[in-house]
Protein backbone atom coordinates (compact mmCIF):
# COMPACT_ATOMS: atom_id res chain seq x y z
CA UNK A 1 0.00 0.00 0.00
CA UNK A 2 1.33 3.60 -0.74
CA UNK A 3 0.29 4.91 2.83
CA UNK A 4 -0.91 8.60 2.84
CA UNK A 5 -0.71 8.69 -1.11
CA UNK A 6 -3.46 6.42 -1.64
CA UNK A 7 -5.70 8.94 0.14
CA UNK A 8 -4.64 11.61 -1.93
CA UNK A 9 -7.26 12.56 -4.28
CA UNK A 10 -6.53 10.91 -7.81
CA UNK A 11 -6.41 14.61 -9.40
CA UNK A 12 -4.06 15.51 -6.90
CA UNK A 13 -1.59 12.69 -7.49
CA UNK A 14 1.71 13.15 -9.01
CA UNK A 15 1.79 11.52 -12.95
CA UNK A 16 4.04 9.30 -11.24
CA UNK A 17 1.50 8.24 -7.67
CA UNK A 18 -1.32 7.70 -11.08
CA UNK A 19 1.04 4.95 -12.84
CA UNK A 20 1.46 3.10 -9.24
CA UNK A 21 -1.85 3.20 -8.28
CA UNK A 22 -2.94 2.27 -11.75
CA UNK A 23 -1.24 -0.33 -12.13
CA UNK A 24 -1.73 -2.15 -8.62
CA UNK A 25 -5.47 -2.25 -9.81
CA UNK A 26 -4.99 -3.26 -12.43
CA UNK A 27 -2.71 -6.65 -10.77
CA UNK A 28 -5.61 -6.65 -8.33
CA UNK A 29 -8.15 -7.11 -11.48
CA UNK A 30 -5.61 -9.81 -12.89
CA UNK A 31 -6.03 -11.76 -10.04
CA UNK A 32 -9.83 -11.75 -9.54
CA UNK A 33 -10.05 -12.38 -13.21
CA UNK A 34 -11.90 -9.36 -14.18
CA UNK A 35 -10.25 -9.38 -17.71
CA UNK A 36 -12.57 -6.94 -19.66
CA UNK A 37 -11.26 -4.30 -16.90
CA UNK A 38 -7.60 -5.30 -16.91
CA UNK A 39 -7.34 -3.92 -20.72
CA UNK A 40 -8.91 -0.57 -19.86
CA UNK A 41 -6.94 -0.50 -17.29
CA UNK A 42 -3.44 -1.67 -18.42
CA UNK A 43 -4.15 0.52 -21.26
CA UNK A 44 -4.33 3.89 -18.83
CA UNK A 45 -1.51 2.69 -17.56
CA UNK A 46 0.77 2.31 -20.32
CA UNK A 47 -0.93 6.00 -22.00
CA UNK A 48 0.24 7.51 -18.21
CA UNK A 49 3.58 6.13 -18.87
CA UNK A 50 3.73 7.75 -22.14
CA UNK A 51 2.57 11.06 -20.74
CA UNK A 52 5.34 10.73 -18.18
CA UNK A 53 7.85 10.01 -21.26
CA UNK A 54 6.87 12.74 -23.21
CA UNK A 55 6.66 15.99 -20.15
CA UNK A 56 10.23 14.46 -18.82
CA UNK A 57 11.56 14.50 -22.84
CA UNK A 58 10.20 17.73 -23.61
CA UNK A 59 10.12 19.67 -20.74
CA UNK A 60 12.65 18.63 -18.89
CA UNK A 61 15.27 17.70 -21.21
CA UNK A 62 14.69 20.23 -23.99
CA UNK A 63 13.29 22.71 -21.53
CA UNK A 64 9.84 23.53 -23.62
CA UNK A 65 7.49 25.46 -21.68
CA UNK A 66 4.71 22.97 -19.54
CA UNK A 67 1.70 24.95 -21.60
CA UNK A 68 3.17 24.02 -24.84
CA UNK A 69 4.21 20.13 -23.96
CA UNK A 70 0.50 20.09 -22.75
CA UNK A 71 -0.66 21.30 -25.94
CA UNK A 72 1.04 18.83 -28.21
CA UNK A 73 -0.37 16.17 -25.89
CA UNK A 74 -3.50 17.12 -26.39
CA UNK A 75 -3.28 17.62 -29.94
CA UNK A 76 -1.06 13.63 -29.94
CA UNK A 77 -4.60 12.35 -28.62
CA UNK A 78 -3.85 8.86 -27.17
CA UNK A 79 -0.96 6.30 -26.88
CA UNK A 80 -0.26 5.93 -30.42
CA UNK A 81 -0.90 9.41 -31.16
CA UNK A 82 1.98 9.95 -28.49
CA UNK A 83 4.04 7.89 -29.86
CA UNK A 84 3.78 8.67 -33.71
CA UNK A 85 3.52 12.42 -33.45
CA UNK A 86 5.52 12.99 -30.46
CA UNK A 87 7.80 9.94 -29.31
CA UNK A 88 9.25 9.19 -32.65
CA UNK A 89 10.11 11.60 -34.18
CA UNK A 90 11.29 13.13 -30.88
CA UNK A 91 13.87 9.92 -30.52
CA UNK A 92 14.60 9.33 -34.43
CA UNK A 93 17.95 8.02 -35.09
CA UNK A 94 18.77 7.38 -30.91
CA UNK A 95 19.08 4.05 -29.18
CA UNK A 96 15.18 4.71 -28.11
CA UNK A 97 13.51 4.69 -31.23
CA UNK A 98 13.64 1.03 -32.11
CA UNK A 99 12.55 0.60 -27.71
CA UNK A 100 9.53 2.47 -29.09
CA UNK A 101 8.98 0.68 -31.69
CA UNK A 102 8.31 -2.25 -29.65
CA UNK A 103 6.07 -0.70 -27.63
CA UNK A 104 4.03 0.37 -30.29
CA UNK A 105 4.05 -3.02 -32.00
CA UNK A 106 2.83 -4.87 -28.42
CA UNK A 107 0.17 -2.08 -27.97
CA UNK A 108 -1.48 -2.64 -31.19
Amino acid sequence: SMGDKSSKPYNERTLEEKIHSNWHKTLGLMKRGEFSTVIIRAATTVELAANLLVKHEFQHNRKLPEHFVDNLMMWANGLMGKVDRLLLPIYKNTDSENALKEVKKRSK
